[in-house]
């Protein structure tokens, strides 16, 4: 009888067969890549065999004792043989094995599928350039028809990540870079550190802040902090005073550039609505700050309400009129000595002039002699005292003023 033909069994690493998918470790896969290396074990069914096997696609020749015969690639397994390639590209190996027992034949001799291990891309190379106010970096790959994926904000690089094509100016204190190549292993990461980064920006703002009372519509549920007429918007760096630190910004949600506009004063806004800024701070030699957004929000406060006539006696019925002099205002009033407030108790909104030509006896002041009305009309008008308020969007409400009018008894 013959010894049973040995069995190889890859082990270790990823495999992939020719299309690239991901397979599990088979025995009888004809095909497979590996990464740097990969481990083969070498199995027969006949026990006490001695296995003999070649790397190199030879047909191993069975020896005598622990050493070969000169020239001969064969060699005795005993232990897991490990296949390695580290160059550029890739080298494909075919293992062969025969078995050898006492009293039986060698066994015929086994084939293993073919096991490509890919090298892998040279790592890249950076030079950088400085010039007054700024580091330009370059990468390259010794590694022919690679390919160079980069990250500027510290993360490990992909596929998916920027392309390099040109030297870039650095804006963060870490850059990766790995380069990819056609049939290989992509190379190990590789780093670019500044040895300084400018301190981010703190933005701050000063104004006066307007009651959460008096904030209108969705500011009101907000919860932000409203400012009232106008804020003062300051941006300060830890790195302030070192060379070349310049503070630049925007407005437009846009991230900033040294072609923006700089920072040299405290920005002061009086427009109403929200007002957004985006700051970053460059330096001489040193790597750009984090970019820092901060968001405010101002209303005006309406003018008070202007009433006419003005206050007085009259004999006849009187018609009113109430004006704002903040276009797009809407005024609130009440008729019984309360402050207005929109939707809330006898507050009502002011559509257009009221007559008064009547009155009621619980708007009148406190302490008018009722004895003193001739309920059957042509006396004297009384005091009436009323209060309006106005409104507007991104406004604050005005004053509540007190003022005097009168209705006929």
């Amino acid at each position: 009888g013959r010894a049973a033909q040995p069995a190889f069994y890859p082990m270790g690493n990823t495999l992939r067969d020719r299309a690239g998918n991901v397979v599990g470790s088979r025995q009888w896969q004809a095909y497979s890549i590996h990464t740097l290396n990969v481990k083969v074990s070498i199995h027969t069914l006949t026990e006490g065999a001695t296995l003999f096997y070649t790397t190199d696609g030879s047909d191993p020749v069975p020896f005598e004792g622990d050493r070969a015969p000169p020239g001969s690639t064969t060699k005795v397994y005993r232990k897991l043989v490990c296949l390695e390639f580290s160059d550029n590209g890739f080298k494909d190996f075919t293992v062969k094995g025969v078995a050898v027992a006492p009293g039986v034949m060698p066994s015929r001799v086994g084939v293993s599928s073919v096991y490509r291990v890919q090298g892998q891309v040279d790592r890249v190379a950076f030079s950088e350039v400085r010039t007054e106010d700024m580091v330009m970096l370059s990468m390259s790959c010794a590694t022919p028809d690679s390919k160079i994926f980069y990250e500027e904000n510290g993360d490990y690089p992909t596929r998916f990540s920027k392309v390099y094509t040109e030297p870039i100016r650095v804006h963060t204190r870490i850059v990766r870079a790995v380069a990819v190549a056609p049939g290989q292993t992509d190379s190990p990461a590789a780093i670019f550190e500044l040895l300084d980064q400018v301190a981010a920006p703190v933005c701050t703002a000063e104004g006066q802040i307007v009651p959460v009372s008096q904030t209108r519509g969705a500011l009101s549920a907000s919860g932000q902090v409203v400012y009232l007429d106008q804020i003062t918007v300051t941006a300060v760096t830890a790195s302030q005073g070192r060379a070349g630190v310049k503070i630049y910004y925007t407005r437009d949600g846009t991230q900033p550039t040294s072609k923006s506009n700089r920072y040299t004063a405290p920005i002061v806004v009086r427009e109403a609505g929200r007002h957004h800024f985006t700051f970053v701070a460059y330096g001489d030699m040193m790597a750009d700050s984090e970019v820092v957004e901060a968001s405010f929000v101002v209303q005006n406060r309406v003018l008070p309400p202007v009433c006419t006539p003005s206050s007085g006696i009259y004999r006849e019925r009187v018609t009113f009129e109430i004006s704002c002099g903040t276009p797009g205002a809407h005024i609130f009033f009440t008729m019984d000595g309360t402050d207005p407030h929109p939707n809330q108790g006898t507050t009502k909104k002011y559509v257009g002039p009221i007559l008064l030509d009547r009155c009621l006896s619980e708007s009148f002041l406190p302490g008018a002699p009722l004895a003193s009305y001739d309920r059957g009309g042509g006396g004297p008008y009384r005091p009436r005292q009323r209060r309006w308020l106005a409104w507007m969007t991104w406004s604050t409400p005005s004053w509540a003023r007190r003022d005097t009018r009168f209705s006929r008894s």
